[in-house]
């Protein structure tokens, strides 16, 4: 359970800086401090609406479904990203791809 922890911080923790990176990028300049900073009170957003979320699933479905909706909620987030989120603008003209 130890080294789970461990690497859910590791993931959480390279989570965070990449999230300001894709929405620094994708969103406009006229609005991109506005993006970033709406992002970061969306992630502990997040974090709060999760606790609520395992606060009523506990009594309801016990323990375990918080571990069961914890980990297909970002499967299923992380499917969507790849198919839906575009790629770098960045990263394509320096690969050479003119579209």
């Amino acid at each position: 359970m130890t080294v789970m922890r461990f690497l859910t911080g590791l993931g959480l923790g390279a989570a965070m800086p990449n999230a300001v990176t894709a929405m620094s990028e994708y969103a406009p300049a006229r609005v991109r401090a506005l993006a970033v900073n709406a992002m970061f009170c969306g992630f502990s957003g997040g974090l709060a609406a999760g606790g609520v979320l395992a606060a009523w699933l506990i009594p309801h479905y016990d323990w375990q479904s918080v571990l069961i909706v914890g980990g297909l909620g970002p499967c299923v987030l992380a499917v969507l990203l790849v198919f839906l989120l575009p790629e770098s603008v960045q990263f394509l003209a320096v690969r050479g791809n003119r579209d």
